[in-house]
């Protein structure tokens, strides 16, 4: 059973639901549906792309840390490549896209929407961030990028060396929110459908958006070896091991 699903709405609207259970962890099995995904997407444009994790309070927490703590190296660069690539794979789809943001996104979860040109978050408590930073292992070169792009660069740095969580609030006031609502998968749909009827479904986006993506797996490249050097060392993995096993439900 997949753990993404592709549904066609009216409208010309496709939405992709994020459904890989409790906390919607980006494992895998996750991961490569989403890169199924993207590229059937990429094959059949809609006229524009919802991305929302239906009625779940987290949109997802993030990689499926009792499971690639255990990868090897190779296993681990070839998980992240594949992630990355469905990062680009959205920037480049020919299309305008919207996360509807309706729960708390951590980790790459939070990154994942960065990945579409626009996001509705929802009203109240809710967070947003990067606390993977608290087990001492970066934040990936690529996803900065893409986090620089969508904020500024001194908000980029801050989210990635703090560790800190922000609100709908705080993420509309620093430009990573586009708008705030009640139901963010009501409000993320309306947007969609109203870029769906838009002349041309906004394909002049891929001039900004497909320079991006490029960008964005240059530095992924560049940096890789690096991230992968500061996850396997010593400090890390100790933090990273217990982690997991607290998440396992392991002492």
């Amino acid at each position: 059973m997949s753990t993404v699903q592709l549904d066609a709405l009216e409208g010309g609207v496709t939405r992709l639901r994020l459904a890989s259970g409790r906390g919607n962890p980006l494992g895998p099995d996750t991961v490569n549906d989403l890169h199924d995904a993207v590229l059937s997407l990429s094959a059949a444009p809609p006229r524009a792309l919802l991305v929302d994790a239906g009625d779940s309070p987290i949109f997802s927490g993030g990689f499926a840390l009792p499971v690639i703590a255990h990868f090897e190296r190779a296993a681990l660069r070839s998980f992240l490549g594949t992630y990355v690539d469905v990062l680009a794979g959205v920037l480049r789809l020919p299309c305008p896209s919207v996360c509807a943001v309706n729960g708390h996104a951590m980790a790459a979860g939070f990154i994942l929407s960065l990945a579409t040109d626009f996001r509705v978050v929802r009203t109240g408590r809710l967070k947003l961030g990067l606390p993977e930073v608290d087990l001492g292992v970066p934040v990936p070169a690529g996803p900065q990028a893409l986090l620089a792009a969508r904020t500024s660069f001194q908000h980029a740095l801050r989210l990635c060396t703090t560790a800190e969580t922000i609100d709908g609030e705080e993420a509309l006031r620093i430009g990573l929110a586009d708008r705030l609502a009640p139901n963010a998968n009501e409000a993320g749909l309306a947007l969609a459908r109203t870029l769906a009827n838009k002349p041309g479904a906004g394909l002049g986006r891929s001039f900004v958006s497909r320079p991006l993506a490029t960008r964005m797996l240059a530095e992924e490249a560049r940096c890789h070896e690096l991230f992968l050097d500061a996850w396997f060392s010593d400090a890390a993995q100790a933090r990273i091991q217990a982690q997991a096993a607290r998440l396992s439900g392991r002492k």
